[in-house]
């Protein structure tokens, strides 16, 4: 059978809101049972910041260049960054590679963005 016979045809149709509807995202319906509570309402807050603005005012704000820096005020707020984006062995406060508090700079290394012994950008 050829794909637009497939769309054709009502028996093959797939019900909103069923997986494979064909929306990628649905904020109303939206939840993460694998998530534990307090992540996946973070994620919710999230959402609820996109859709209590509305697309015409997010496109409004794009144009003047506002709501990306809105959007990283809510996310700080949230705490969505931090919690999502952090390695996990960041997250404790000790750097991985050899164990200092994150933050700090072992005095034996130079940074890891350096490439001289001074510390400086090698640029």
């Amino acid at each position: 059978m050829e794909p637009a016979q497939i769309a054709a045809d009502p028996t093959n149709m797939v019900k909103p809101g069923a997986p494979g509807d064909g929306l990628i995202f649905n904020p109303n319906t939206w939840s993460a049972p694998y998530l534990d509570a307090a992540d996946e309402q973070k994620l919710k807050a999230m959402i609820e910041w996109f859709e209590d603005r509305g697309k015409q005012t997010l496109k409004d704000h794009d144009r003047e260049n506002r709501w990306y820096s809105d959007f990283l005020e809510m996310q700080a707020e949230q705490g969505i960054f931090a919690d999502f984006l952090t390695p996990e062995p960041e997250g404790n406060g000790i750097r991985p590679d050899d164990g200092t508090p994150s933050g700090s700079v072992p005095s034996t290394r130079s940074p890891p963005f350096t490439d001289s012994p001074t510390g400086t950008r090698g640029r």
